[in-house]
């Protein structure tokens, strides 16, 4: 068997202080794409190219990269009901308009400031309606990130027939 590279291109999105930085710390938050190497003990190495965009500030431009990517990661506070509110509107109103052909990590990020203020069964029926697989992390315990993003990285390789 020949080793393989496969590489994605990924729309990272959420509110600005929602942590997408402390969960993936090698974007920079300037729109470039961000290579995050994950390594696959099956079929390949992937490579997800991520471009990090800041809801609602950058929503249209954002829109516009989710018709060229092959998924996305939505990361939202799991302490700022606003932050999940601005993902969800984002992602339904991508999902309504078709522009999301790819497959759909949601992740919930508590970064430990503040009172829960969603809770499990209003996120996990938000991700069971548009498809996407859900996550939750802390500030204090990044647990499961690394598995997640392996197994995104094969709904990637599923969804897009490689």
């Amino acid at each position: 068997m020949t080793h393989r590279i496969l590489k994605f291109n990924v729309t990272l999105v959420g509110e600005k202080k929602s942590g997408k930085s402390f969960l993936f710390p090698i974007i920079d938050g300037t729109n470039t794409s961000t290579r995050l190497e994950i390594i696959s003990d099956v079929e390949a190495d992937t490579d997800i190219l991520l471009t990090d965009f800041h809801l609602p500030i950058e929503q249209k431009a954002a829109k516009a990269h989710t018709m060229v990517s092959d998924g996305i990661v939505g990361v939202f506070d799991v302490t700022a009901e606003v932050s999940f509110e601005t993902l969800r509107d984002f992602l339904l109103s991508v999902e309504s308009t078709n522009q999301a052909k790819g497959t759909v990590l949601v992740i919930g990020h508590d970064r430990g400031n503040s009172p829960r203020a969603i809770f499990g069964d209003t996120i996990n029926d938000f991700a069971n309606r548009i498809g996407a697989t859900y996550l939750e992390t802390s500030s204090k315990f990044v647990k499961g990130l690394d598995i997640m993003m392996r197994r995104f990285a094969g709904n990637l390789i599923r969804n897009t027939g490689m």
